[in-house]
């Protein structure tokens, strides 16, 4: 049997060498019992397939591809080109399974009524079907030239002085710096959650406090892209909850009364700082506080969570764990978790792949976790809320809730509470 051996292709464009490994295999009498999978990635929302995205998703072939001489090409479009040999479809298709549980389900992944992936994956079979295998690479090149092509005018230091830059280790000493002295309260964001039931005006139940990352980085550090590390930037918010809590304590949140809820990480109810301020930002509050916890964040190390938890429910304050999605919220107990509300983020892919039985399960969810502490976030659209509804929830947060409250405070309609 002759094998073609695949090279570790190091071109930045990795259409090119895909097309050239598959000129190859078809020149060859014997490809080698070779499969090719096409991975479209490109399937998932932007905000899915960032590079780091793209660089874990390609990771989960790592161990197939020295055992079935295998590799992975990641193309311009972030969709993924999986070349293999020897009998290794059945471990690649529990791999591609795998994918499925690392991102949230765009439609294009799951059939709604078969759950098939037929939509995300391609296979070849190349040894008899060489061709249609040659022609899709054929074309996946021809599209990447045109790409580059249309970015002709663009010098290489003139594309990437335009494109921000991933935040570097001293690019947040430098930014910190910068924040010593930096008044935070501009760069504050004020999002109301409403009680919205069908038939009646909306309430306000509490306001979230958050930084607006955006503007910060438009002011201090345009030229960096600040949340693109993780750790990094889990750094930058620490220093960034300092600054919120000194202005909690020193004079309250302007513009700001009733209830409200601050954007933490666990780290920093933890900290000393809050020990020392907590107590002035209680007696300067005028209504509930709640403090808003990343799911992640709890996650990744639940006895900080419980004895964070417990610290401040124990001083009267309430705990909302956010950044849930439709696909982990089944499987918490706010309960068992000692949370007194949870977020569900809203995409519209919900109200798209949602057959009657995941919205019968998501409704039950929701029932048993309590609707009176579901909040709905990400509300872009009456389209979220009446969706929201015909689950059981009825509190919202995003950009319709804020329009509906503006239109009400042009009339004077609606009412509005501070109870959380």
């Amino acid at each position: 049997m002759t094998t073609v051996a695949l090279e570790n292709f190091t071109e930045p464009r990795q259409e090119k060498a895909l097309l050239e490994l598959a000129r190859r295999l078809t020149r060859t009498s014997d490809p080698g019992n070779r499969t090719a999978v096409h991975i479209r990635l490109s399937a998932f929302p932007p905000h899915l397939r960032r590079e780091h995205h793209v660089r874990i998703a390609a990771s989960a072939f790592d161990s197939l591809l020295e055992r079935f001489d295998g590799r992975v090409f990641t193309l311009s479009n972030s969709d993924l080109m999986l070349v293999a040999g020897g009998p290794a479809k059945a471990e690649i298709g529990q791999a591609v399974g795998k994918l499925q549980n690392m991102f949230v389900d765009p439609p294009a992944v799951h059939d709604q009524d078969s759950g098939s992936l037929s939509g995300f994956v391609t296979w070849y079979d190349i040894d008899d079907d060489t061709s249609a295998f040659l022609k899709l690479c054929i074309v996946l090149a021809d599209d990447c030239a045109r790409d580059d092509k249309a970015n002709v005018f663009l010098t290489g230091s003139e594309a990437t002085a335009d494109a921000p830059k991933a935040l570097d280790p001293k690019a947040l000493d430098r930014l910190t710096g910068m924040m010593a002295n930096l008044d935070i309260a501009p760069f504050l964001c004020r999002q109301p959650v409403g009680l919205l039931m069908p038939g009646q005006a909306l309430n306000t139940v509490y306001t979230e406090v958050y930084v607006s990352i955006a503007d910060l980085q438009r002011e201090l550090m345009p030229e960096v892209e600040l949340t693109e590390n993780r750790w990094l930037f889990q750094s930058l918010t620490e220093h960034l909850d300092r600054l919120v809590l000194e202005l909690a304590a020193d004079k309250g949140i302007p513009n700001l009364s009733g209830a409200f809820g601050l954007n933490l990480n666990v780290s920093s109810l933890l900290s000393s700082e809050f020990l020392a301020l907590e107590g002035t930002i209680r007696k300067r509050a005028n209504g509930t506080i709640i403090f808003e916890l990343q799911n992640i964040d709890m996650f990744s190390d639940m006895a900080a969570y419980v004895f964070a938890r417990d610290f401040v429910r124990d001083r009267g304050y309430r705990v909302c764990l956010d950044g849930l999605t439709h696909l982990n919220f089944p499987f918490i107990n706010r309960e068992r978790l000692g949370a007194d509300m949870i977020k569900i983020c809203w995409s519209p892919i919900m109200e798209r792949s949602f057959n009657k039985d995941k919205k019968s399960a998501l409704k039950s969810a929701v029932l048993r976790t309590d609707p009176a502490r579901v909040v709905l976030c990400h509300c872009d659209s009456r389209d979220a809320v009446e969706w929201g509804h015909s689950v059981g929830i009825s509190l919202f947060q995003g950009y319709f809730v804020d329009t509906v409250l503006a239109n009400h405070a042009k009339t004077g309609a609606g009412a509005e509470a501070d109870s959380a």
